[in-house]
Formats: C-alpha cells, structure tokens, sequence
C-alpha cells in the first residue's frame, strides 16, 4: 500500500473519531464494554456481507469498526502502556 493511501485512511479515521469523541460527551467504556460494541459491529459487518449490502456500505462499517477500537485503546491504554488523556 502507498503510504499516501495509508496515510489518508488513518486521517479519516482520526477525523470520525474526533466526531465519535464528540458526541460521547465524556463517556468512558471498560475494555469489556468495547468488546461487546465491536463484536457487535463484526456481527453487523456479518450480516451486510451475507445479504450481499453494497460494498460501500460494508466499507463504512469497517471503518467504524477501526474508529472503535482506537476508541477503546485511547481509553484503556496500549498494552504496557497508560491510558492517552
């Protein structure tokens, strides 16, 4: 992969979740809390892929699936590391 089209998909992601963020409003999540909302967004990536939805909309739930899961590192740290105020 071209490290521009790496370099604009990580901007994407950090700018839906600069949106996320927002609209938490302060809210925090456990580990175990995200785990359920991205299992919960696999299970609806599975359910697009299976009734054969557009490509693009498949597309935007992945990204929302990466959105979360810096979400939830952002919030319970990095393995070995503290959380990112």
């Amino acid at each position: 992969m071209k490290q521009t089209e790496q370099k604009r998909i990580l901007k994407l992601i950090e700018e839906h979740r600069d949106i996320q963020h927002n609209r938490m409003n302060g809210r925090k999540y456990s580990v175990a809390e995200w785990l359920l909302i991205l299992d919960d967004n696999v299970n609806e990536l599975k359910k697009m892929w299976t009734n054969g939805d557009l490509e693009n909309e498949t597309l935007l739930m992945v990204l929302q699936v990466a959105v979360n899961a810096v979400a939830a590192l952002e919030q319970n740290g990095v393995p070995g590391e503290r959380p990112i105020e």
